[in-house]
């Protein structure tokens, strides 16, 4: 019993931390300290955990992706990369509405915490362009740059959810394919609806944009073909990735002094300790939760009926997504709750599914959502206003996660 009520005060010891925007990270290893307090064993169970977090294979690899990518995306941004993708895009889309599709999820592949904000000037502008409203513009700017992390594997709290579970991305890639196109139609409704249909960008130059576009998405391709394709270790494919990011820029000829500012100020301070620490600090609160024995005291008190994993595997991850405005914690805390629960059960990468599919749903629409209030704030609108859109897209997800919970179970 004092081991749940432990279980219990982690949590809140997570969620009241986010709300105060206190570094997850922090919260997380503190919840995991009080829970290991409850346990029995306090010392025991920090020696494992911290054992397993820095010195497991998987949490290695983890590890190492995450801080790999951050360095990727901080070279990409330093060399200018990004600002040419940016402006190929604008040229090689003459549509507005194309602009507004692909800029935002361009933005996205690089995962970098807040980047809607990169994205909402062009949105902004292209926006304008059509007539959207604020709102619409706003919903445009989060939503078609998150949606694709259903099924985007660069994505941060992807990797963790692999990483912690061992669920093969095929599993996860027929169902995110089929809620990806209709959240997106959903967003496109919604974003679109009651403005100018035929409004043409008017560039004076458009020549070159092609080369320019394929130079700069080079390294995003780079790790993905060799790691999805290929089957390279992940973090040796990201390695690999940010080295072409430092060789090729578009509009540059290699030089030993572009080559030496990159190195300089991407690729040395390209580590971004905040979402490395987030994410030990998260992989510690659920070894402990393994460690201290706390699921298997909750596992005797919850019945494992198709209601209760549905509301485990879909209501759950959504509220903790919701109210906490991080994916990341919203995985960390569910999934080594639900992990050993479903310990035989054949459905249990569906399931594990279903939590990623909803926790993003909450996440994406939650009012503590870095990307939703900057793009609000950046664009003068309203957060009342932008959610009545927002739930559409919202809604079709879970509607979508549902359903497939519904098969499964």
């Amino acid at each position: 019993m004092e081991t749940a009520l432990g279980l219990v005060a982690g949590v809140a010891i997570i969620l009241t931390g986010v709300k105060r925007k206190v570094h997850i990270g922090f919260t997380a290893a503190l919840a995991a300290v009080v829970l290991s307090l409850f346990s029995g064993q306090a010392w025991e169970v920090l020696r494992m955990s911290l054992a397993e977090t820095f010195l497991a294979p998987n949490n290695r690899t983890l590890l190492l992706a995450i801080a790999f990518i951050t360095v990727l995306g901080k070279t990409m941004q330093v060399s200018g990369a990004m600002t040419a993708l940016a402006d190929s895009t604008q040229k090689l889309f003459r549509s507005p509405k194309g602009t507004i599709f692909v800029l935002p999820g361009l933005v996205g592949f690089l995962s970098v915490p807040g980047a809607s904000i990169f994205s909402a000037p062009m949105v902004d502008a292209s926006g304008k362009q059509l007539g959207m409203s604020t709102e619409q513009r706003a919903v445009a700017n989060v939503y078609f740059r998150h949606l694709w992390y259903l099924i985007y594997p660069l994505y941060p709290p992807f990797i963790l959810l692999q990483q912690m579970s061992g669920i093969p991305y095929r599993t996860l890639l027929f169902p995110g394919l089929i809620a990806v196109v209709a959240s997106f139609a959903a967003t496109a409704y919604v974003s679109f609806r009651g403005t100018t249909s035929h409004v043409e960008h008017q560039h004076r130059d458009a020549k070159g944009a092609l080369p320019a576009f394929i130079s700069s998405v080079l390294p995003l391709v780079a790790v993905l073909g060799l790691s999805l394709g290929v089957g390279l270790s992940f973090p040796l494919a990201v390695f690999i990735g940010i080295v072409v990011a430092v060789l090729i820029v578009p509009g540059k000829g290699f030089s030993t002094d572009n080559l030496s500012q990159r190195i300089r100020e991407g690729v040395l301070p390209g580590i971004d300790w905040h979402i490395v620490g987030a994410v030990a600090g998260i992989v510690f609160f659920s070894r402990v939760v393994v460690n201290s024995q706390a699921v298997a005291v909750l596992a005797a008190r919850i019945s494992l009926q198709a209601s209760s994993l549905l509301i485990l595997t879909l209501a759950v991850p959504f509220l903790v997504g919701f109210i906490t405005g991080s994916h990341q914690a919203a995985i960390g805390i569910v999934l080594p709750i639900l992990l050993p629960l479903l310990s035989g059960q054949n459905n249990s990468y569906q399931l594990i599914t279903l939590l990623h599919m909803a926790s993003l749903g909450g996440y994406v629409i939650s009012p503590a959502h870095v990307c939703l209030i900057g793009t609000i704030e950046y664009l003068k609108g309203d957060l009342a206003a932008t959610w009545r859109l927002a739930w559409l897209p919202t809604g079709v997800l879970l509607l979508l996660t549902l359903i497939f919970g519904l098969v499964w179970l």
